[in-house]
Formats: structure tokens, C-alpha cells, sequence
């Protein structure tokens, strides 16, 4: 015999003991499993804090993985722009050195204002070409070199340091695909 002459029970038994004995006790049923509780309603309290407590860790791990995804998903996103417009630098680059070669085999600088924190590295290799066809020297002479260029494109990034975005090897006829009437009146690849 323990608390008021009521034998020693589980705690359902004694909170139904106690609700015989004690009109103002209640028995709360949930539909899932019945919650039982004291007069001064401590029992169920503290199981409701428990309830909560654990929903609202699960809620806050949640909500630190969906946070930590649109971080990365932002990084991912900044370093495609980083990607493609290193790209679309070195496309534009290519076509001006295919108009206006530079006379030095190794050439380095930055794009300009307009995109900061952008350089690149340009490597040049004249090769002359062996025509096997072409029986007399004085027609080999008519027809221009080739040109093998490798740029690189990095960028200077605030945290990461300057890494490369882009590198492009190709190959450069002396053959342009602009007309000299367009690159003057448009005044195209005023670089050089």
C-alpha cells in the first residue's frame, strides 16, 4: 500500500483508481493511445512537453538541411554564371584573335572594366603547313599558316583565389569570317 491506501499498481491502474476515488481526476483518451493524468494534471503535461520538444528538433534539423540546400544551390548557380560567361569571353576572344592575331607567341591581360576579376592567358604557335600536293614552292608560298592557339580563362574569386574556367585549344586559319567593310564600319576588334 502506497499513496492513499491504494496498492501499489501501474500508473493506469492507480489513475483509475484514483478517478473511483477522486471525482475531479480524468482519463484523457487519444485516439491513438490513452494519456493518462493526475488531478493537478502533471503527467500529461510533461508528456506534451516531451511531444513538443521532439517536434520542434525535428522541425529545427529540417529546417538547417533546407537552409543548407539553397545555400548550395546559390553557390551552384553563381558558379555557372562564372561559367558561362568565361565562356562566352572566350568565344568573343577567339573571333578577335582570328581577325587581328597577336604578334607575341605568349600574350596574358584581363577583359576590361566591364568584367572584373576575369583574365586570361593566350599561347600562340605559328606551324607551317607541308603541302605534299603541291609540286612548286612558289604556290606553297600563296597559302597562309596555321595557327595553334590555347587560351586560358580564370577568374579571381573573392574567397577561392584565381582558378581557371575555361581552356580552349583550336586551331586558326588565316581565313576570317568577317569582311575588312564590316570590322571598320562596325568597328569591330578595336583590341589591337
Amino acid at each position: 500500500m502506497s499513496e492513499g491506501g491504494i496498492p501499489k499498481l501501474n500508473v493506469a491502474a492507480r489513475c483509475a483508481a484514483r478517478a473511483v476515488m477522486n471525482a475531479s481526476a480524468t482519463i484523457v483518451r487519444d485516439r491513438a493511445r490513452p494519456r493518462l493524468c493526475h488531478r493537478n494534471g502533471r503527467e500529461a503535461s510533461a508528456f506534451i512537453l516531451l511531444e513538443v520538444m521532439i517536434a520542434l528538433v525535428i522541425l529545427g534539423v529540417g529546417v538547417a538541411a533546407l537552409m543548407r540546400s539553397f545555400t548550395i544551390s546559390l553557390e551552384a548557380a553563381r558558379q555557372a554564371e562564372i561559367i558561362n560567361t568565361a565562356t562566352l569571353l572566350a568565344e568573343s576572344f577567339l573571333d578577335e584573335i582570328q581577325v587581328a592575331p597577336p604578334a607575341e607567341e605568349h600574350v596574358a591581360g584581363t577583359f576590361g572594366e566591364n568584367y572584373p576579376g576575369y583574365s586570361f592567358d593566350l599561347t600562340t604557335i605559328v606551324e607551317e603547313i607541308d603541302y605534299r600536293s603541291i609540286k612548286r614552292a612558289r604556290e606553297a608560298k600563296n597559302f597562309r599558316e596555321l595557327r595553334r592557339v590555347h587560351l586560358d580563362v580564370y577568374y579571381e574569386h573573392p574567397r577561392r583565389g584565381r582558378f581557371r574556367t575555361v581552356s580552349v585549344d583550336s586551331a586558326l586559319s588565316g581565313i576570317t569570317k568577317f569582311t575588312e567593310g564590316a570590322m571598320q564600319e562596325y568597328h569591330l576588334f578595336d583590341l589591337y
